[in-house]
């Protein structure tokens, strides 16, 4: 189908045991702990992939080095555990931490073009190999906290985003002291850099304690949306070498090359050249692919997430690119939780976003809609599912067997005959001639190219005279198009006829079963409820044949799609669930103009489009309480009040 993230403190108390004179015997005296208890030790991963060797070094808030029990350097995990010394811990530590590993032997994780890594002209590593670390590198982690929950350690993680985080503090510390805040405020930074080249959303994450996987093994590796996004952030550095270029010649220069092209907003946010954002786009898209094959050669399906994040960074990074050399606003993730306005809206377009994202995965979308569609065409083939069920051509094929019901003339009370012609089967009359039971039967009718086959193990009808049903128990309905398979429903259905309905005949259906359509990405299920029917079983080429109001369920793997309105008309309400996260919107069309909305209740995105040319885009506003909070345009691209900016993984309309 188309278009569709405490400090509980280590507290040591110190027992000093002294024999007090007096005869009273030895007596124990309790000494108050530190007021501000330093952490005994740290410990964690360093990624890029995983980094064998890196020798491990700490320093506290000022610069200063704070002494370990012996040098520790990484295992070939990029695991490392290292303890202070007793001295440096009673002359106390002050925080922010900062834990530097410097040196060692990284492994590929990224595959440039089927080559591996790229380490120095001509020479290349495998991905699972280990090349050195360029000369002189340090990846960095960063703490504000002195230990962490009874733990005589503080989990400090290691790799390209911490790094980014740790140089972004020293850049504000201009020499001085760093703090807390300044840790706060460029963690804020680097996600909102790591989730616009990624399109993953980084809401809540810490970077702290956020172990990431082993991309060169990512077959065997605990995936989630955000671990693998931080991973490739990390990872695609190597796709961005140019060993050719002296100034891409390493990991280590281009880090320098995307700081150059960082800077500051006055109000906190970070800002970035649109050809470098472009560049690290780009470069974790193939990331995304490299990955996505390592699943393809086990015979492993790769998480959902995956294909997003790799659709999503190819196409802001074809965005970027058409900034240039103009920098462009990056947005924080969303505080979760927050009550602020700004907060809540993108809270929202994260919300948005990942079940956007899940609706192009369950959907085989490639993106919403398209031109000239409103937004609830993004189920425009769940739409035509119902449509299809209700068509002329499967209303035929169900007349038929009616027809066949009626003409069975020879059929008496308690009696059983085999139907032929255009419907087969058998049917079974009941002692009261009120009541026909059905098995094996087989209707298929055809008009033009659209052929419909319609078979019910089992099943009944009944008439009374003015009105009519049918059931079916277990049915398979087909439809085609020249030949070419459409739809297989299967499932149950029940019918009923009025006999003013002069052609038509059907007045209301309930379908109960699976729908398989060959756009499709394997089975959903479809609950749908069809009322006031009117048409004709004549088929008219440009215009739709059957009218109905609908109330339809479609449910995938992780997507529930809720719909109600009028079958083939403009005024829908709908409801999107995927993940727990949950989307209402509407769509109403006046003339060549469009107005959806969507919204979680808080925020609310109205969209207004204009079909009267190409379809365009007229306005994108997002409000919370009535106050614009931040608009949109027609590349998906969100404007933030505070002037920074997010991408939607797809446009929307």
């Amino acid at each position: 189908m188309k278009s569709f993230l405490q400090n509980t403190a280590l507290v040591a108390g110190i027992v000093l045991l002294a024999s007090c004179g007096g005869g009273g015997g030895p007596s124990t005296i309790p000494v108050p702990p530190f007021e501000d208890p330093p952490v005994s030790g740290v410990n964690g991963q360093v990624i890029k992939g995983p980094v064998e060797g890196a020798t491990i070094s700490v320093s506290d808030s000022s610069g200063a080095a704070i002494a370990t029990s012996e040098t520790e350097t990484t295992d070939a995990a990029g695991s490392y555990s290292a303890s202070f010394t007793v001295p440096a811990i009673e002359a106390g530590i002050n925080t922010p931490i900062v834990v530097n590993a410097e040196g060692g032997d990284i492994v590929c994780d990224y595959d440039v073009n089927g080559m591996g890594c790229p380490v120095s002209e001509g020479v290349w590593a495998a991905v699972g190999d280990t090349f050195p670390a360029p000369e002189g590198m340090v990846l960095s982690g960063i703490s504000t906290v002195v230990a962490g929950d009874d733990e005589e350690t503080v989990a400090v993680s290691i790799n390209i985003a911490t790094t980014f985080v740790a140089v972004l503090v020293e850049e504000a510390a201009a020499g001085g002291t760093i703090s807390d805040d300044m840790v706060a405020t460029a963690e804020a930074q680097v996600l909102g850099l790591a989730q616009i080249v990624t399109g993953a959303d980084l809401s809540g994450v810490e970077l702290r304690t956020q172990e990431l996987p082993d991309l060169s093994a990512a077959t065997s590796a605990e995936l989630t949306a955000q671990n693998v996004a931080l991973a490739l952030f990390g990872s695609s550095l190597i796709g961005q070498v140019d060993v050719a270029d002296p100034e891409l010649a390493n990991i280590d220069l281009v880090i320098g090359d995307i700081f150059a092209g960082l800077s500051t907003t006055p109000s906190g946010d970070i800002q970035a050249i649109g050809t470098v954002l472009a560049r690290m786009a780009a470069s974790v898209s193939v990331g995304a692919t490299g990955i996505q094959s390592q699943f393809d050669e086990a015979g492993v399906e790769a998480p959902a997430f995956l294909a997003n994040i790799e659709s999503n960074s190819a196409g802001s990074s074809e965005l970027f690119a058409l900034s240039g050399d103009n920098p462009i606003t990056i947005s924080a993730p969303a505080v979760p939780g927050s009550g602020e306005p700004l907060d809540q809206t993108k809270e929202f377009v994260a919300t948005l976003s990942s079940v956007i994202d899940a609706a192009l995965v369950t959907t085989g979308a490639e993106n919403f809609g398209g031109t000239q569609k409103g937004v609830t065409e993004v189920f425009a083939d769940e739409l035509d599912a119902v449509g299809q069920l209700s068509s002329g051509v499967a209303t035929k094929a169900f007349s038929q067997i009616l027809d066949a019901i009626d003409t069975a003339s020879s059929l008496t009370a308690g009696g059983s005959i085999a139907m032929s012609g255009d419907v087969t089967g058998t049917l079974s009359r009941s002692e009261d001639e009120l009541t026909d039971s059905l098995a094996d039967v087989i209707s298929t009718a055809a008009e033009g190219d659209i052929e419909v086959t319609i078979t019910i193990p089992t099943g009944s009808h009944f008439e009374n005279g003015t009105s009519a049903s049918l059931t079916g128990i277990g049915i398979h309905m087909t439809t085609s198009q020249a030949g070419a398979l459409l739809q297989t429903f299967h499932g149950d259905i029940s019918m009923s006829f009025v006999e003013e309905n002069d052609d038509l005949g059907l007045n209301a259906a309930t379908f109960d079963g699976s729908i398989t359509t060959e756009a499709a990405e394997g089975t959903f299920a479809v609950n749908a409820d069809l009322s006031n029917i009117t048409g004709t079983t004549e088929q008219n080429i440009g215009t739709k044949d059957v009218e109905a109001d609908y109330t339809a369920t479609f449910s995938f793997a992780d997507l529930v799609i809720s719909m109600n309105g009028k079958i083939y008309e403009n005024n829908q309400s709908f409801a999107v669930t995927a993940g727990g996260n949950t989307i209402w919107g509407t769509v109403s069309r006046e003339g060549d103009i469009d107005t959806d909305t969507l919204t979680d209740m808080t925020t609310t995105l109205t969209l207004i489009l204009d079909l009267s040319e190409n379809g365009e885009l007229v306005s994108g506003n997002f409000t919370v309480a009535g106050e614009e909070t931040a608009t949109m345009d027609d590349q998906g691209i969100v404007y933030y009040s505070d002037g920074s900016i997010q991408s939607l993984p797809a446009a929307i309309f």
